[in-house]
């Protein structure tokens, strides 16, 4: 088989170049320089060929002819010219010389493993043939193309056969090919119902519950105890679970043990023929087993747990009453990490006795940290159940909490808040204040951080601020929970009371004149002073016309010299 590389270029009209072939052979064309401005797209079509691709839009333009089928093949290129729109073409042709065709030298298949029936469709195609057409057969007298499809029946092998088809056939070669089985799913879990050991007078149905397996598997409870009896019943899962329902005889044998004894059993799976597999059973991952009570074992009991008790307490358990002993049956009786008491007697951690109708309760001390479980297990006859009790979770988070805030206070002045109570948390919580003081039950105020346990009491203490119409803030924080206590100074007040000087009559002309002594009151700021038509006295002092200050309970007087002129009246204010 030879391989030829053309370079054509398209032209109007168009030309052609001539090369002759073997049918085996290959033509690699490169189509480089196009008339009519170039090409966006170079289009390619074989007449007794292949060719491929069909076109193409990034020069250069390359194209590959192989399958040449008779005496004679041409291969049309063409495209139009990107500025005048005519058709440019270029035309390779020529003869084929067919050569004696060779026989295939090998058959691949190919199937879907998953197909979920008992035939699969399965492709054969044959390879290595030359000089001709590769064809398939089922049975060597029909011959399809190669690459058709053929039904197998899984688990049985089928030969196809293969041949070169050409001037003349050659020989046929054949390949067996067996499709296998499908396998089931067998990672599955299994539970069952009733759960624990079942009592030695047991006669009801057990449920098991096969899941995460496949739906089209079919599962089924095996017993491999005294011989692979597999009794019980086959479940075809629905979705990817379903149930299988073991039923107890009425002498107690068969798909469960006899009193006393231990059956194991496991859980095999298989996909039906008509589902692609060979039907037959495999062992799953899973198992279980199931114990039967002898007679002197009895009835499974329950005591109820408790959760949330306080830290070293006592705790007793619910009462349980023994049923299912045979009859005159007495069993042993012990007791793990506590004590029991038998029909109400006092407790003991000794080994005892029990029969049908005796009751128990057990007992222990909690544990002392918090959230934390402390068991006690009692044994009667082999069937045990445990006691448990857990202590509450440590709470270090209060109740919310609230400081009364003042208002008006005095500047400079300490400050105490009302007092609160600390509640809602069972163990040590942290305290801590910014901006004051603290005092807890009573005790000396300080600011370092402390601790706070249920029921304490604390009040905050700050000095005022020294300015008017200021707050400050006092922040306690227990256990993460905060309140800010605050109090606000008085505002700014320079407007004193009103005051009443008494006015006087009939005085001497040009006399000195003093009023009555006033005292300023109602403000807690320096206020000014001025004086008008006369001069004032402050505090017993001298008497002045110049501007000055009052504060809070200082004395003034005024005075002035009386008119010259009869019954004429002379003002001075203050």
């Amino acid at each position: 088989m030879a391989t030829y590389n053309l370079t054509v270029t398209n032209t109007n009209p168009g030309t052609t170049t001539t090369q002759n072939v073997s049918s085996g052979d290959t033509i690699n064309i490169t189509v480089n320089g196009s008339g009519g401005g170039g090409a966006g797209t170079v289009y390619a079509s074989g007449t007794n060929c292949t060719v491929s691709p069909a076109q193409d839009s990034t020069g250069p333009f390359n194209f590959t002819a192989i399958n040449f089928t008779s005496t004679t093949y041409s291969i049309a290129i063409s495209h139009i010219g990107a500025t005048d729109t005519q058709s440019y073409q270029h035309t390779v042709s020529g003869s084929v010389s067919t050569g004696t065709p060779t026989a295939p030298t090998g058959i691949t298949f190919g199937n879907d493993p998953g197909t979920a029936s008992a035939s699969v469709s399965v492709t054969a195609t044959a390879t290595g043939g030359t000089n001709g057409t590769m064809k398939v057969s089922a049975d060597g007298s029909t011959w399809v193309a190669n690459g058709s499809s053929f039904t197998f029946t899984r688990g049985t092998a089928k030969t196809i056969y293969a041949r070169t088809e050409g001037s003349s056939n050659s020989s046929s070669i054949t390949r067996s090919h067996t499709v296998g089985y499908r396998s089931p799913d067998l990672n599955v879990s299994v539970s069952r119902n009733p759960s624990g050991s079942i009592d030695h007078d047991y006669d009801g149905t057990m449920v098991v519950t096969i899941s995460n397996g496949t739906a089209t598997n079919t599962y089924r409870v095996l017993r491999t105890t005294n011989g692979n009896s597999g009794r019980g019943n086959t479940g075809n899962l629905t979705g990817t679970s379903g149930t299988v329902s073991l039923v107890s005889n009425p002498d107690n044998t068969g798909n469960f043990p006899a009193p006393g004894g231990t059956y194991n059993y496991t859980i095999q799976g298989r996909i039906p023929t008509h589902k692609g597999g060979n039907n037959t059973y495999a062992n799953t991952n899973a198992s279980f087993s199931v114990t039967r009570l002898s007679d002197n074992a009895p009835n499974a009991f329950t005591f109820t747990d408790v959760t949330d008790v306080d830290k070293s307490s006592t705790q007793t358990s619910n009462q349980i009453t023994v049923a299912g002993l045979g009859s005159g049956i007495s069993t042993n009786v012990s007791v793990s990490n506590g004590t029991y008491s038998k029909n109400g007697g006092s407790y003991t951690s000794s080994a005892g006795t029990a029969v049908n109708g005796d009751t128990f309760r057990v007992r222990h001390t909690s544990s002392s940290s918090f959230g934390t479980t402390v068991s006690t297990t009692l044994n009667i006859g082999g069937v045990t159940d445990t006691y448990s009790s857990t202590t509450i979770a440590e709470d270090t988070t209060p109740a919310s909490f609230s400081f009364t805030d003042v208002t008006d206070v005095a500047r400079s002045t300490t400050k105490t808040s009302n007092q609160i109570t600390i509640t809602g948390i069972n163990s040590s919580a942290a305290v801590s204040i910014t901006g004051g003081t603290y005092s807890k039950n009573g005790g000396s105020y300080t600011s370092s951080a402390g601790t706070a346990q249920e029921n304490d009491t604390f009040t905050v203490r700050h000095t005022s601020s020294s300015s008017f119409n200021t707050s400050t803030n006092t922040t306690l924080t227990v256990g993460g929970v905060s309140d800010t206590y605050t109090s606000t100074t008085i505002a700014e007040d320079t407007t004193p009371n009103a005051f009443t000087f008494t006015d006087v009559t009939g005085v001497s002309q040009s006399t000195t004149q003093t009023s009555n002594t006033i005292t300023v009151s109602g403000i807690n700021s320096s206020a000014s002073v001025s004086v008008s038509g006369g001069t004032y006295s402050k505090n017993g002092g001298s008497y002045t016309s110049s501007a000055g200050t009052a504060s809070n309970g200082d004395t003034f007087s005024v005075r002035h010299t009386s008119a010259s002129d009869f019954n004429t009246q002379t003002n001075t204010t203050l």
